[in-house]
């Protein structure tokens, strides 16, 4: 994981891009909606916003979006998106400073 003034960008140990709609749809599917800035991390608002979004094809789906939509439109934690997706995936989470600060 690598923040950046243009948001969190996350790659797995391949180098390979993750996309933050991947991972809230995966969580979502498992039940895993406590993914808001809120407390202990639920908003049903928050999520029949998103998915009705997502069902109208907003953008081509959720999975499809830029990442910092989610916590700019839809108030979702980012940071837990990626902890829960984490744990749930067996995935260890290793933050890396910006090779290049010169954006």
């Amino acid at each position: 994981m690598r923040r950046t003034p243009y948001g969190v960008m996350i790659e797995d140990d391949n180098d390979e891009y993750v996309n933050v709609g991947e991972m809230v749809m995966a969580l979502i599917t498992a039940g895993d909606d406590d993914i808001f800035q809120a407390a202990q991390g639920v908003d049903p608002e928050s999520l029949e916003k998103m998915m009705a979004q997502h069902d109208q094809g907003v953008q081509g789906g959720l999975e499809r979006w830029d990442n910092d939509v989610f916590s700019s439109y839809y108030n979702v934690d980012l940071d837990r998106v990626i902890r829960l997706y984490a744990r749930r995936m067996n995935h260890d989470i290793k933050e890396v400073e910006n090779e290049n600060e010169d954006y």
